[in-house]
């Protein structure tokens, strides 16, 4: 993607900005109970930000992202104590699909795609809830921002480079139009260029109005175009602030980080990659 595609805004203010989406001392376990996956976790994400969750692998960062749309239970996992409201409204036991009508899309982590079904076929399946008109929007949306998804349309998904499967699940993930978007590893066992790309894409659906809960391994990455980063560890939130801030911090990048400090001067939220 060049850098005229890029948006360049202001982060959000978070004193102004509305609440999108709000966990409250939210406790989870897995197998009936025996096994706790999530402590107490309380996490907002304003709208127009991207928030980003970081920590090790068994932190329970991809347990709150199915927590939040719905697909705990096929998991074995279950909510114990806690709620999670989505513009204002308490999800409750809203079903899956409830959620992704109200709004909420999540890109799972591995890709997923249906392999024996073109690109054009698993767009449309990712639509499949909306009028066709919507969907025909969102289709030409999704096309406009993965541009080789339009080229390969007719081609089986399982075809595609490991890049090109993953813009096809954030292009599903997408075809529902989204107010939320839970990405989980967008970037996991890519390129680094392609890395880059998709980096670039997640800020350029952001500047359409969509915010963003975004997992990932690079840290690095997912600081530099977050406005707000969560740091999971031991089934808990143990740290929480900007990005800025998380970057500052010795100890913070030291601990669970894993990154230099930045360079002088460097910008490293969203205004870097717009």
């Amino acid at each position: 993607m060049n850098a005229q595609r890029r948006h360049i805004r202001q982060s959000p203010d978070r004193l102004s900005a509305s609440k999108l989406l709000s966990v409250e001392n939210l406790s989870v376990a897995y197998s009936g109970g025996s096994i706790s996956a999530l402590e107490g976790i309380n996490l907002d994400v304003h709208e127009g930000e991207i928030v980003a969750l970081l920590g090790v692998n068994g932190a329970g960062k991809t347990t709150l992202l199915r927590a939040v749309s719905g697909l705990l239970g096929l998991h074995g996992g279950a909510v114990r104590s806690g709620s999670i409201s989505y513009q204002r409204k308490n999800l409750g036991d809203e079903s899956p699909w409830g959620r992704v009508r109200k709004g909420i899309s999540i890109s799972l982590e591995g890709r997923r795609v249906f392999t024996d079904l073109s690109v054009q076929d698993n767009l449309k399946a990712g639509g499949y809830t909306q009028s066709k008109s919507a969907a025909a929007k969102a289709y030409q949306n999704v096309v406009e921002l993965f541009p080789v998804l339009a080229r390969k349309r007719d081609l089986a998904a399982g075809l595609l480079s490991g890049g090109e499967q993953q813009m096809l699940a954030v292009g599903r993930a997408l075809m529902q139009g989204p107010k939320l978007l839970l990405l989980d590893e967008p970037s996991l066992g890519l390129a680094p260029l392609i890395v880059n790309q998709i980096r670039d894409i997640i800020v350029e659906i952001n500047g359409q109005g969509c915010s963003v809960l975004l997992i990932e391994q690079n840290v690095g990455t997912a600081l530099s175009i977050a406005d707000y980063a969560y740091v999971l560890d031991s089934r808990r939130v143990e740290h929480h602030g900007t990005a800025q801030e998380m970057l500052a911090d010795d100890t913070l990048r030291d601990l669970y980080l894993g990154i230099a400090a930045p360079a002088a001067g460097r910008k490293l939220n969203k205004e870097a990659v717009r």
